[in-house]
């Protein structure tokens, strides 16, 4: 295939970005990167190069003349474009550029800019592993937008031989039919059940748990909007917290922040009570009977102190 004939396809060296865009390039990248015995200049005061060297993308943002930028419109623009993307899709593209960095240091080849040998041996590469075609496609994403941050054009998005390569991993692997069943009343009673009679979890957690799963069911809430991202850090911005949740007659919830509400305007979700073995209402009264709760800490918590997580949610079901 012409992507394997190194002599037709150079892969050019890595130029580092200029020095006003460091706070936006993803540090740990470049951290990486500078492991590669790759230099990364965070002293000058221009990201030219001389009369005599290559010259390299200028980004953007620093204009024609460094000396000259507004340095503090540089960095607002920056964390601008930073927020153009979630924290957890930045946490995903993150995973992706430290697979493509480490593919790139396996072989010996420069990671940035992105060629189209490189890109498609990635994913290539990714191909022969368990990730699916959807994981691919987003990694292809995150180290286009790598690429992008480091200051050089996105031509590589619309090489052909990189969509045929695609077109091809998609036909040979597939896309699998993910067919997720309906939670009914019915399930949630089992649930109960089998929570209830669960021989290894204590009373605290398992009113904890069942809390938790009546809530989300009744207040049709995604797993971000109730748990903690980790078990002992939160995010107060974004994690519901127990000073989030009142409960008299019926339970209130207010939420902050969610994957359909980007601009965090917050809402506020009421249950009421439905007197039956499946209540959202009495489901709370009796987690909180049994846990000392603190409002500024996370709703839900194990007897351990440890927070509700999306895994250990995962893991209970």
């Amino acid at each position: 295939m012409p992507m394997m004939n190194n002599a037709s396809i150079a892969v050019p060296p890595i130029i580092p970005p200029a020095d006003l865009f460091l706070p936006y390039v993803d540090q740990q990248i470049l951290n990486q990167l500078a492991n590669r015995d790759i230099a990364v200049s965070t002293t000058g005061t221009s990201g030219r190069q001389g009369p005599n060297q290559n010259s390299g993308p200028v980004h953007p943002l620093n204009g024609s003349d460094v000396r000259r930028s507004p340095v503090n419109l540089t960095q607002q623009a920056c964390h601008y474009i930073n927020l153009s993307i979630a924290p957890g899709t930045r946490r995903t593209y993150h995973a992706g550029q430290t697979r493509y960095l480490l593919f790139c240091r396996m072989y010996g080849m420069n990671p940035y800019p992105l060629t189209q040998r490189s890109t498609i041996l990635f994913m290539t590469h990714l191909a022969t592993s368990s990730l699916t075609y959807g994981t691919l496609k987003v990694y292809l994403a995150a180290i286009i937008r790598a690429h992008i941050e480091a200051g050089f054009t996105s031509s590589i998005r619309d090489d052909l031989l990189l969509h045929f390569t695609m077109q091809g991993i998609k036909r040979h692997h597939g896309v699998p039919n993910r067919v997720k069943l309906p939670i009914t009343i019915a399930l949630m009673r089992m649930l109960k059940n089998t929570v209830a009679n669960h021989p290894t979890i204590c009373d605290h957690d398992k009113a904890m748990l069942w809390s938790a799963f009546t809530l989300a069911f009744f207040g049709f809430l995604r797993v971000s909007e109730f748990v903690a991202p980790a078990s002992m850090t939160f995010d107060p911005q974004r994690t519901l917290l127990t000073a989030d949740i009142t409960c008299n007659t019926d339970l209130v919830i207010a939420l902050k922040a969610s994957k359909t509400d980007p601009f965090r305007r917050g809402c506020n979700i009421i249950i009421a009570p439905s007197q039956s073995s499946v209540c959202a209402v009495q489901a709370y009264q009796a987690y909180k009977a049994l846990h000392s709760s603190v409002a500024h800490l996370p709703a839900f918590q194990f007897a351990n102190s440890n927070f509700l997580t999306r895994q250990a949610v995962s893991n209970h079901i």
